[in-house]
């Protein structure tokens, strides 16, 4: 009887000492997550300036740091904000002076991004391997809703998305591809470069504008 009583507390001296050593790990991996934590957030919001008035971060890579974000997000929250990544600078100069085209859709090639951390980081590396370059996209909430409400007062519904109206039908700038829509240059933002960490905005970016065809 003795013996099994002094068997059953060395097993519980061990279990003890194990769940210390469990919890000292524990402990370790939490302190070294939040160190991580610290870490990213310094390298997000470290920026600075310079005498040509072009802003460059320190750590352009993340696209999520306040210097990209002031610029993205500064008329937020009325406004939706689209993101299209290309790998030349040409053609981000292109959208910004002629618009930007889509063949069906507007989501199939621009991610919609909301003023969040962890929502901007994760689609930031989802698209980032199409370039460089990341033409910004803006409408604002008001155009949006008054195209979607012009939408459901149709009779025969048909399957039209807020951006058709806002849109006009144009041939693709790629042979091989179908016709389809051209937002209107007033809905371009801007462009960056996530790499050298240079906004290149556009002067005649209007969110609120309003296409004839939803004035009608």
């Amino acid at each position: 009887m003795i013996l099994f009583f002094i068997g059953a507390l060395i097993l519980l001296a061990g279990y003890v000492i194990y769940l210390h050593v469990q919890l000292d790990k524990k402990s370790l991996r939490i302190l070294q997550l939040e160190v991580l934590v610290e870490e990213m957030k310094r390298i997000w919001e470290e920026n600075t300036g310079n005498a040509s008035g072009i802003i460059v971060e320190k750590n352009p890579n993340h696209i999520a740091g306040q210097h990209f974000r002031r610029f993205l997000f500064n008329d937020d929250p009325h406004v939706f904000l689209y993101i299209h990544y290309t790998r030349l600078k040409e053609t981000a100069e292109r959208i910004m002076k002629e618009g930007f085209f889509f063949e069906t859709v507007l989501y199939k090639t621009t991610e919609k991004i909301i003023n969040d951390t962890v929502d901007l980081t994760y689609k930031h590396y989802m698209r980032k391997q199409y370039g460089e370059y990341v033409v910004v996209i803006g409408i604002a909430r008001e155009v949006y809703t008054a195209c979607l409400n012009k939408i459901k007062k149709e009779k025969n519904p048909r399957k039209v998305f807020p951006e058709h109206l806002l849109a006009f039908p144009c041939p693709s700038p790629d042979e091989e591809k179908n016709e389809g829509f051209r937002l209107p240059v007033a809905y371009i933002k801007g462009y960056i470069n996530y790499v050298t960490g240079e906004i290149f905005p556009n002067p005649l970016y209007n969110p609120s504008y309003f296409p004839p065809s939803v004035l009608e």
